[in-house]
């Protein structure tokens, strides 16, 4: 499965000069880009001392860019921080090399939130990320209750991924408020497909809620689709497929069914 990591880290490295250096002001951020696809070409390595040490030359340079660049909001130097922190501590206390992965791309999508606060890699799995909850629906309306505990474990994979980045682009009112709906699935999950006639009402507002997080499909479809967006389209869609083929399949295909949403320190 390492090859799926190394052309992860590849599709990542190609967004340095797609996310352009028109201007200056930006520079610095840039920077970022770098030094976190650094971080995650150790991770998928799986090598965590030279993980660590890259992530320790990142958060320097973090912190100098949140001195000197005042338009990062604070919510966003929250985000980041606890990304980092977060993946340190995976590293560092967890042997579950998925775990690593999962960890690495989270924090990788949400520094490139915060450097391409206009087109965020994270805006382009709309289509993955709604496919995925459609699947769910469809479990429950068809009686298929180890289809539903499957693909809902699929949709909180995704979900978690861009959480973090969600929060950064100062959705959290919503990405709040959505979360609180999952979990109550979540609390329900063994007896959803059973009281179907209850919870499908609830499924279809979070459904609701989701496409309001990512926007219209036309707007989606419009920045995805012009000419100059080509190559970062393509590389949003290599980071889904590869991401989910070695996280996603390997994580949740003999494991039990609980899992938790990680919430952002705030």
């Amino acid at each position: 499965m390492k090859v799926w990591a190394v052309c992860l880290v590849c599709l990542f490295s190609l967004s340095i000069p797609l996310h352009g250096f028109a201007r200056s002001d930006l520079a610095p951020r840039q920077t970022l880009t770098g030094l976190a696809n650094r971080v995650y070409e150790a991770v998928s390595n799986q090598t965590a001392e030279m993980a660590i040490d890259a992530l320790n030359t990142f958060e320097k340079t973090w912190e100098e860019v949140e001195r000197t660049d005042h338009t990062i909001s604070p919510i966003a130097s929250r985000t980041v921080t606890t990304q980092v922190e977060t993946l340190r501590e995976t590293l560092e206390n967890n042997e579950d090399r998925d775990q690593w992965n999962a960890a690495g791309v989270t924090f990788r999508l949400a520094v490139d939130a915060v450097v391409n606060a206009e087109h965020p890699l994270w805006m382009g799995m709309r289509d993955k990320v709604l496919g995925s909850f459609q699947k769910i629906i469809r479990d429950v309306n068809e009686d298929q209750d180890r289809a539903f505990q499957t693909d809902f474990n699929h949709f909180l994979s995704l979900y978690q991924m861009i959480y973090p980045s969600l929060v950064i682009d100062e959705k959290r009112e919503t990405a709040q408020l959505l979360e609180s709906e999952i979990n109550h699935i979540m609390n329900d999950r063994m007896t959803i497909v059973q009281n179907k006639t209850m919870h499908l009402p609830h499924l279809q507002k979070i459904y609701e809620d989701l496409k309001k997080i990512f926007g219209s499909s036309e707007a989606v479809s419009g920045f995805l689709h012009t000419p100059e967006m080509w190559p970062p389209s393509v590389i949003i869609g290599g980071i889904v497929l590869l991401t989910l083929l070695y996280v996603t399949w390997r994580k949740y295909r003999g494991e039990g069914v609980q899992k938790e949403i990680p919430v952002t320190k705030r």
